[in-house]
């Protein structure tokens, strides 16, 4: 299913001067979205997503210039 995550969210970050978030979680994809649009708008579409082959993502961050995030996972 295109535009939500399919289990559980583990991690959410704000990027304050571009008003984008991003959200990793179980289902191995992180997916950034535009906060700026309104909610008739997203329609629950992120603005791209991105999945791992078969690593949940437990955390992302964007930088402290709001340029980048990077997303991890910890497999034991």
């Amino acid at each position: 299913r295109f535009g939500t995550h399919d289990k559980c969210v583990y991690s959410v970050d704000y990027a304050s001067d571009n008003g984008s978030v991003a959200t990793g979680g179980a289902d191995n994809c992180v997916m950034v979205w535009d906060t700026k649009l309104t909610v008739t708008d997203l329609k629950d579409s992120p603005i791209g997503a991105y999945h791992t082959k078969q690593t949940p993502i437990s955390k992302v961050h964007y930088s402290h210039r709001n340029i980048l995030f990077v997303a991890g996972s910890y497999v034991v």
